[in-house]
């Protein structure tokens, strides 16, 4: 399977050429939301948690897709990283990230590049405060395959797996990564996908195989699985009527 670097959580967003009537009132709803937060930013001695509640709404709008005027997407996320710097917040780090993988994934940027390199900064200095964040190395493996990074994406995604093999809520954005990232991982990134591969299929099955029949994935599995049990049970799997 062909390598690819839509490996992360929560950051989906379908470009909209043609903004509907729905999709403007959805750039007044986010603007407004940027708006608050800046304003939050500004006034003196706004509580960290009330700004990064204020935040919150701008930022899943943008990770959504909601078209954005101007330039307020980079505006925002480099007023969130700027918080972050200022707070050492590990949870403003990690909506500052965010806020910079949703610009690069913003259609008709001609600065995707620069905010790439920001997002892999700002998520770097939040790695090096809370380096037990999982959803922390899954972002920084995201951006180092968007800037195809191949080796160190596989090194993040298995550092991931060190500090959270077992979450439910991101095992299949691991799973579907790991499959991205499976030919530039070392032994023992590897072992750690033979484990979560095992795992999905027996906690979340059907998604574990919808994941693989739709990115073309089996043979990937099967050479994860070469030799234990659990290839047997993936195999039979697979012929199961969907």
């Amino acid at each position: 399977m062909r390598a690819t670097a839509t490996i992360i959580p929560s950051e989906a967003a379908a470009a909209r050429a043609q903004p509907t009537p729905k999709g403007w009132w959805g750039a007044v709803v986010v603007s407004g939301a940027f708006g608050l937060a800046l304003l939050a930013l500004a006034v003196p001695r706004v509580s960290l948690e009330g700004y990064l509640l204020t935040a919150r709404p701008g930022l899943e709008a943008l990770e959504a897709g909601d078209p954005v005027p101007g330039d307020e997407a980079a505006a925002f996320a480099r007023n969130v990283s700027s918080v972050a710097r200022g707070s050492g917040s590990p949870q403003a780090y990690a909506l500052a990230a965010r806020a910079w993988i949703a610009v690069v994934k913003s259609p008709g940027r001609t600065d995707a590049a620069d905010a790439l390199a920001q997002a892999q900064s700002i998520q770097a200095e939040g790695l090096a405060r809370a380096p037990a964040d999982q959803y922390g190395w899954q972002r920084l493996a995201y951006t180092l395959s968007m800037h195809n990074d191949w080796i160190a994406a596989a090194h993040a995604w298995g550092m991931a797996m060190r500090t959270g093999p077992f979450e439910p809520s991101l095992m299949g954005v691991k799973f579907r990564s790991g499959l991205a990232l499976w030919r530039y991982m070392d032994l023992d990134e590897r072992a750690r996908f033979a484990w979560l591969a095992e795992t999905f299929l027996q906690t979340q099955r059907q998604e574990m195989l919808d994941q693989v029949r739709r990115l073309d994935a089996a043979a990937i599995v099967r050479q994860a699985l070469a030799n234990r049990p659990s290839a047997a049970v993936f195999d039979h799997a697979l012929t199961e009527p969907r």
